[in-house]
């Protein structure tokens, strides 16, 4: 294929022929010169040669064309120029080698041939066929006569250089500044393409002419795939519809039965919709079967050398590989095909596919790739912008048609709303009118009114600002005396003044209205909504200070206005906050304020009342230090539409239809209740004056609070887990309660008070401090979250970081509904999340249910904390056994280790067999009372019998006389001989036990009940029993694993305890016993015998240990012991050898 429609591109090579390998200089010495008309090189004149031989050892690319013929000599340099030409074009006229070209230079020869005066030329177009097309170039050169030694002109003397690529690159440059200008601001795909294929119709050397099919994509799978291609754009449209548009970008589209698309014959068959679903048999041939590509010599890339193979664009082949693909059209040129992606979703999208024809006096070469590439990526670009704008086109309409939608929902479920309120109140005012005062129901009574008619209010204001939103807000301005109005609208909040314990001023002066000039029209209802909002908002920002109300007179630009002024000396605002006031919804957290509540609606109404008047609307604040909002409203009536106007004349006339709607309630009713809401949370803290309200509380700087035992003292009791909903039933839980609404915290805290102890504070600052100052902390925290000064996250957040508080359980209350809003809640560290409004039931069942799980939590924590103790407890003890300490300081320290970690009121470690009478020994002894005497080393007796008889209350209270009378129970009388006697009367009393033991036989269930034994039944104690009856002996040496009991007399103490032993097993024998003490009839848990017993294995780990040893250095000791002895025998071997030697010697 030749791109000029010749040759294929195929054949082009850029590699150089054979004469290439010989330089231009040895090709010009050995040409057969005789053969031209300059004849044999040495009869050429002096001039000629000179002038050769200057070219040939030029580095500049030179030409000289002598004679009649213009023959051709040149240097090596010139050879590029040549390419396919060279070296042919040695001696041949000029006429033969540039017959393309002959014709337009001809006129530039003659004139340097005829005038002998040089000429230069810039950047000169030519078509040369010298590649095997035509090829388009550009050259810099100059034509410079040659003179013979007669003086007159024999040839020229041509220096040129090739400026083919830098100017194909400038005008490449220029294309995409172009269409990177051009395209961006596109404001839908459509018009991107259209303003892509625009603009390189207008710059189209490079890019002939160019297509673009949108992809449209479907979900297949969980992925886009390409359905269809539209063709949208191209470079043959015509007649397209242009709209100019304020910001420079064109909207550009294609319409229908009037613009064309005039396609020229070469192209590929061209559908303006391509069904990607459906893959031709071409398209499947030409993925799986190389052989219909060849491989560019220029480019390196394959390319569909075949110009009959295809009968459409491969647009399929593009979207199922996703790569670019070059291919021969009908007559002979080129086309590039290109994916053009977008972004969606973090993924690419195959958007679009752009065809690019190919200039064919250009071969596609590298460079003409990177320039197409370019161009493509300019494209992705575009289309990016294009789609973007788009979405937010749609988005905006989606918008705006949410936004008629919202406010016709307004509309119409205030207008809704109103029915059934009017139905509550007016009914609900007539109960509260006969019911009397005393009536238990009367509160709550006036807490649905109050609320119904702030829910009114609420209703109210939503209404107008739909109406307002809707451009259906009709006013009527009443021509009234201004001063007078606002003075009686201002009067209506001294009385929440004087209960709040602020000062309140209203500064109008007399006569007001005579010293305007102009008379004032204002609509009574927004006048009165202007007022109220203004100063209700004053009085709900201030703690301390004035609330001041002031009316003036000025002149703004020779306009006569009047000026009010409402100043508080309160929280204030931050200054970036200002700005945003006015803002429809927008609410600026006030930390300090006395409620939380509000629509953000507020003042975006009040800005929308003002401005319907033809005022402004202004505020100055200082954190701190007070607020002031000021307002301005002209007078007279000429900014006013003249229909909506009303004079007092025609009042009196009765004339004019007022158009203020008949009201439930009036505005001064609705506003002054929700200030009655407030004076109960009236005085702030003192220290807290030189504070700024409105800085935001760090709470990690909240004084810590002290409960310190909360967790030791509570945990380390064990609370019996029963049915019962809470535990340690029979006792009021403490339920610490925070909500900025009086009403709802005093509905709340009657409804717990029933079960509960309550405590309630008005936002989370006060919480902290109700917190700090209780005896013990409350079992479970119920908050709002949405408080004034500290909400209910930052309280939770508060309590959270505090070691004494964090296991309180929190609850907290919003009226945020969704799942988003719970987890929120969840996420921060609450306990459980409640939803506004909910059933009092539910409310009470998630306050127990959430106490129950805080005590099995701090079970838990003990439970885990006991696990790490004894952890610690064990390797202690096992690294004193490695480390080679000795029995009995192991077993010391051992009993002191387990007494800190357990609660007990004394320990031993025993061991038996220490006796000849067969008496165990204490081995180690701990006690809580460090008063107590050390009975280390004293005897000790403990056995299944022992435990029978010292456990039955009968033979005990005998066995205590017996030993009282013998004067035994006597501290200074060896424990030895206590024991014995001890013994001794207990086998007197045997046959004495053997007349009770029957009576009390039927109780004895009532007794093993108390002695855990872990190798005895009842029935097996009862039989021990009987048999003991038949026997004096005493010494049972039955193996007992643990006993346990709850009312042991104890010989070594002498005084009742609740007594738990676990053996001490070494070699499966028992060698002693771990024994601790506890208050009679104390309760053992399974986790401390567990723990006992973990201990018990430790112990018998030393034990095992120091007998080893001890054996050890026994066994070491007869070693040494023989050795020495064999040594001394050896000695004495060698002394008699050595005598009876020397006697047989002598």
């Amino acid at each position: 294929m030749s791109f000029a429609g010749t040759e294929n591109i195929s054949n082009f090579s850029e590699f150089p022929n054979q004469y290439d390998q010989i330089p231009a200089a040895d090709l010009v010495e050995s040409f057969d010169w005789s053969s031209t008309s300059l004849g044999p090189m040495d009869e050429w004149e002096n001039t000629l040669k000179s002038t050769v031989k200057l070219c040939m050892h030029s580095v500049f690319p030179i030409a000289i064309y002598y004679g009649p013929d213009l023959v051709n000599i040149y240097n090596q340099m010139w050879i590029p120029i040549l390419k396919m030409k060279h070296p042919q074009a040695l001696g041949q006229p000029f006429k033969e080698v540039w017959a393309e070209i002959y014709d337009d230079l001809e006129p530039l020869f003659n004139e340097v041939l005829s005038t002998g005066k040089g000429k230069f030329e810039y950047d000169r177009f030519f078509f040369l066929l010298r590649d095997g097309y035509l090829e388009e170039t550009y050259f810099s050169f100059t034509f410079s006569p040659i003179f013979k030694d007669d003086g007159s002109v024999g040839g020229i003397f041509n220096a040129s250089q090739e400026t083919t690529q830098r100017v194909l690159s400038n005008r490449r440059v220029k294309t995409l500044s172009e269409l990177g200008k051009r395209t961006p601001g596109a404001k839908s795909l459509e018009n991107a393409c259209h303003l892509v294929t625009r603009t390189l119709h207008e710059k189209n050397k490079d890019i002939p002419y160019a297509l673009i099919y949108l992809i449209e994509n479907s979900t297949v799978k969980s992925t886009l795939q390409p359905r269809e291609a539209h063709l949208i754009a191209s470079t043959f449209d015509e007649d397209l519809d242009y709209v100019k548009c304020e910001d420079g970008v064109d909207e550009i589209s294609f319409v229908p039965n009037k613009s064309r698309r005039v396609l020229p014959d070469y192209l590929l068959e061209t559908k303006e919709i391509i069904d990607l679903m459906v893959v031709p048999d071409e398209i499947n041939e030409l993925i799986n079967d190389d052989s219909k590509f060849e491989l560019s010599a220029r480019t390196g890339e394959n390319f569909v050398a075949s110009k009959d193979f295809l009968t459409s664009w491969p647009i399929h082949y593009v979207a199922m590989t996703g790569s670019h693909i070059t291919i021969t059209l009908k007559n002979g040129s080129s086309a590039v095909l290109y994916p053009v992606t977008t972004s969606s979703g973090g993924k690419s999208v195959l958007t679009a596919v752009i065809i690019l024809g190919i200039n064919p006096h250009r071969a596609l070469d590298k460079e003409y790739m990177e320039f197409l590439q370019l161009i493509v990526g300019q494209v992705c670009i575009s289309l990016t912008h294009g789609k973007s704008r788009e979405e937010e086109r749609k988005q905006a309409e989606i918008l705006a048609d949410l936004n008629r939608q919202k406010i016709m929902f307004f509309q119409n479920i205030s207008h809704e709303l109103r029915t059934p309120i009017t139905l509550m109140l007016s009914p609900l005012d007539e109960v509260i009118s006969e019911c009397s005062n005393d009536s238990p129901m009367h509160p709550h009574l006036n807490m649905i009114q109050r609320n119904t008619r702030r829910l009114l209010k609420l209703v109210n204001t939503l209404l107008q600002f739909s109406r307002i939103e809707a451009g259906r807000m009709e006013a009527i301005y009443y021509e009234v005396n201004i001063g007078l109005l606002t003075l009686e609208l201002a009067s209506n909040f001294e009385s929440m003044a004087k209960s709040l314990n602020l000062e309140y001023r209203i500064e109008i002066p007399e006569n007001f209205d005579k010293m305007l000039e102009k008379k004032v029209f204002v609509d009574l209802d927004m006048y009165e909504k202007i007022i109220f909002n203004l100063c209700s908002n004053a009085f709900k920002h201030t703690w301390t200070g004035n609330v001041t109300v002031k009316l003036s007179v000025k002149w703004v630009e020779n306009k006569e206005v009047i000026v009010l002024e409402v100043s508080d000396t309160g929280v204030g605002i931050p200054k970036e906050e200002i700005p945003k006031l006015f803002q429809r919804f927008y609410r600026i957290e006030s930390r300090q304020s006395r409620s939380h509540e509000g629509t953000g609606i507020g003042l975006a109404l009040i800005h929308e009342l003002i401005t319907r008047h033809g005022g402004g609307i202004k505020c100055d604040s200082e954190l701190a230090k007070g607020t002031t909002f000021t307002i301005w409203i002209p007078t007279g009536h000429e900014h006013l539409p003249p229909g909506r106007l009303l004079f007092q004349k025609d009042m009196k006339e009765g004339k004019g239809y007022l158009g203020q709607e008949n009201k439930l309630f009036d505005n001064k009713q609705l506003y002054l209740e929700e200030g009655l809401q407030w004076i109960q949370n009236n005085e702030p803290d003192s220290n807290e004056d030189a504070e700024s309200p409105i800085d935001k509380m760090n709470v990690d700087e909240v004084e810590e609070i002290d409960h310190k035992g909360f967790f030791t003292g509570d945990l380390e009791r064990s609370y019996p887990i029963e049915d019962d909903p809470i535990p340690l039933s029979g006792t009021k839980h403490v339920v610490l309660l925070a909500d900025d609404n009086t009403d709802m915290r005093n509905y709340l805290s009657g409804l717990l008070k029933k079960e509960f102890i309550v405590h309630c504070a008005c936002d989370g600052r006060e919480a902290l401090k109700k917190l700090k100052k209780l005896k013990n902390p409350p079992d479970l925290i119920l908050s709002d979250i949405m408080m004034p000064n500290m909400n209910g996250f930052e309280l939770l957040k508060s309590i959270r970081s505090d070691i004494s508080t964090q296991l309180i359980p929190v609850i907290l209350l919003s009226a945020k509904a969704g799942e988003e809003a719970s987890i929120e809640g969840l996420d921060k560290g609450a306990d459980d999340y409640l939803t506004k409004p909910f059933s009092a039931r539910e409310l009470i069942a998630r306050v127990r249910v959430n106490i129950k799980l805080s005590y099995l939590r701090r079970q838990l924590f003990l439970q885990q904390r006991q696990q790490a103790e004894t952890k610690q407890l064990l390797f202690s003890i096992s690294n004193k056994i490695h480390s080679g300490f000795n029995l009995q300081k192991t077993l010391s320290t051992a009993a002191e280790e387990i007494h800190r970690t357990l609660s007990a009121d004394r320990l031993f470690i025993t061991a038996n067999d220490q006796f000849e009478n067969g008496d165990g020994i204490i081995e180690a002894f701990s006690a809580k009372d460090k008063s107590e005497k050390n009975i280390k080393g004293q005897c000790f007796k403990f056995n299944s019998e022992q435990i029978r008889l010292h456990s039955d209350p009968v033979i005990v209270e005998k066995l205590i006389k017996e030993l009282e009378e013998r004067r035994l129970l006597d501290e200074e009388n060896d424990i030895h001989n206590i024991i014995d006697n001890a013994n001794k009367a207990i086998a007197i009393m045997t046959n004495e036990q053997n007349q009770f033991f029957d009576k009390t036989l039927k109780d004895q269930k009532d007794i093993t009940n108390e002695i855990g034994i872990s190798t005895s039944t009842s029935s097996e104690l009862s039989k021990n029993s009987k048999n003991q009856s038949e026997s004096s002996n005493l010494s049972d040496k039955e193996d007992l694993d643990t006993a346990e009991i709850a009312n042991f007399y104890s010989i070594n103490v002498q005084k009742y305890v609740s007594l738990l032993a676990v053996a001490i097993k070494v070699n499966q024998s028992t060698w002693g016993w771990l024994i601790v003490h506890r208050p009679p009839n104390s309760v053992w848990l399974d986790s401390e015998k567990e723990f006992l017993q973990q201990i018990s294995n430790q112990i018998s780990l030393a034990i095992t240990h120091a007998k080893l040893l001890e054996d050890k250095l026994r066994r070491e000791a007869q070693i040494e012991a023989a050795r020495a002895a064999n040594e001394a025998k050896s000695q004495i071997l060698a002394n008699t050898s050595h005598g009876m030697y020397q006697a047989a010697k002598e």
